[in-house]
């Protein structure tokens, strides 16, 4: 996901959320004054919070679909990939 970004262009997050996350945050900034944890760590904005959530669910679908590809990989070659094929598989699995 790294080699494919572009420097300076931030992440993606969904607009409909943002109200939703500003809320959380207002919670957890309410709990951090009582010593307690919320679900948006201190120093973190609402966006960051979204971008980072995006971020997680879009590297575990790549996780899931790399499986299955170096699976098929492993299936076809009958040997696991070598790193330059997992790159390979990699960059495929975020292609699709």
């Amino acid at each position: 996901m790294l080699a494919i970004a572009k420097p300076g262009q931030p992440l993606p997050f969904s607009s409909l959320k943002l109200p939703f996350a500003r809320a959380a945050k207002v919670y957890s900034v309410v709990l951090n004054w009582f010593g307690r944890f919320g679900l948006i760590p201190q120093g973190m904005s609402a966006t960051s919070a979204l971008r980072a959530s995006k971020y997680r669910a879009d590297h575990a679908a790549n996780k899931e679909r790399l499986k299955v590809l170096a699976a098929a990989f492993e299936e076809t070659h009958h040997y696991s990939p070598p790193y330059w094929q997992l790159v390979r598989l990699a960059t495929q699995a975020q292609a699709e």
